[in-house]
């Protein structure tokens, strides 16, 4: 497989800048009557399945972005990825210094002070370099506050790159869902940011529910640039769920994943239950690959569990799901738009069977929104 074979023409144009006015507004593009079309996302309750089982990623944005103005010369930006030798809430609950793994923009102006103090809208800090090679930053305050609440005054929402623009106050709310609970990601789960409460409502009086949360990294902007597909290196997310929300799963058997995160976790469940050594849950790339398929990869995940008096999983996947692969769980995927030579776009090509092109062909003929402000997709798993 080669990553051409992934590419598509946008008009830069159709990328959205800014939300729609309405998070239910937006639309959705589905094939009805073996036609494609497209509906306000407001008449997704119409439009599934009595038995469909929804199953929604609970994870919420850091404001990851921090841009610091030294002596009013130059400026540097440290972009938070994950923490070091830390989990997500024990380095949000640090008071007065925390030490995170970085992408440094403007990172040579640090090559001859590896110290620099700054007032960061109005709280004086301290940014470390503890390693050049491996970006990792301590940073320090002065006040009582634990990291929380540092970096809602210091930090900004992670728009993506391709919205060209200032983060505005309303990226804060618009660039989260309306129940993200579990701060760790740097990028939305774009699938979520249609539902609105009136929305999310009206499902759960008609459809089951259930919650996962993943931690959506930055290589989920990261292009496949290798030509052979398989010599990409996938990155890694932290994810977590309760064992009552896996036993929901295993329940229903019509799986609506919204969105990708959600997909390639329940994905990842599959394999992780079917591992001999379950001691440590992590799913490397493809590993997939050379476990037995024995089937009831959840059921056994979740018979460990209960024997091991495991409440709540945790894990971390680097599941690469590229075309040909078998889906095990989900039946159905509701997604935004993916950027072209995206490892998102060689997942949805695997879920759609190459048939995401007619989604894509029609968006862009009738002017639809792209990518993470952009409109969604309804797929149905092929068989």
């Amino acid at each position: 497989m080669k990553i051409q074979h992934f590419d598509y023409h946008l008009p830069k144009e159709l990328v959205a800048q800014i939300p729609t006015s309405k998070r239910s507004a937006s639309s959705l593009v589905l094939s009805k009557n073996q036609k494609i079309v497209h509906l306000p996302f407001s008449e997704l309750p119409k439009l599934l399945d009595k038995d469909s089982h929804l199953v929604f990623n609970h994870t919420k944005v850091i404001k990851a972005r921090i841009r610091v103005a030294i002596e009013n010369k130059w400026k540097v930006e440290f972009f938070l990825l994950n923490p070091h030798n830390q989990t997500f809430e024990e380095a949000l609950q640090r008071q007065k210094s925390v030490a995170w793994v970085c992408l440094i923009g403007n990172k040579k102006k640090l090559k001859t002070v590896d110290k620099v103090q700054a007032i960061v809208h109005g709280l004086h800090c301290t940014f470390q370099l503890l390693s050049y090679q491996e970006n990792i930053v301590k940073i320090a305050w002065e006040t009582s506050e634990n990291f929380d609440q540092v970096l809602q005054k210091i930090g900004d929402i992670p728009l993506p790159p391709y919205i060209k623009r200032s983060t505005e106050e309303s990226d804060s709310k618009r660039y989260q869902t309306i129940f993200g609970e579990k701060l760790g990601s740097v990028a939305a789960p774009t699938a979520s940011l249609h539902f609105d409460q009136k929305l999310l409502n009206t499902l759960k009086e008609s459809y089951a529910t259930s919650e996962v949360n993943l931690h959506v990294g930055l290589g989920t902007f990261k292009p496949v640039s290798n030509e052979n597909i398989r010599e990409h290196e996938m990155h890694a997310e932290n994810f977590e769920l309760d064992i009552r929300d896996l036993q929901n799963i295993i329940d229903k058997k019509n799986i609506l994943a919204i969105g990708t995160t959600v997909l390639r976790l329940l994905e990842s469940l599959y394999w992780l239950g079917l591992k001999n050594d379950k001691s440590n849950l992590t799913l490397n790339q493809f590993e997939n690959e050379s476990l037995e398929d024995k089937g009831n990869g959840l059921e056994r995940l979740l018979e460990h569990c209960l024997k091991k008096n495991i409440e709540t999983i945790q894990g971390k996947t680097s599941l690469f799901i590229l075309p040909g692969y078998q889906f095990k769980v989900s039946r159905q995927l509701i997604t935004n738009f993916h950027m072209p030579k995206s490892s998102l776009l060689l997942l949805v090509d695997a879920f759609t069977k190459g048939n995401w092109r007619d989604h894509y062909n029609y968006a862009i003929e009738n002017r639809l929104r792209f990518f993470s402000y952009g409109d969604a997709n309804l797929f149905s798993l092929n068989r």
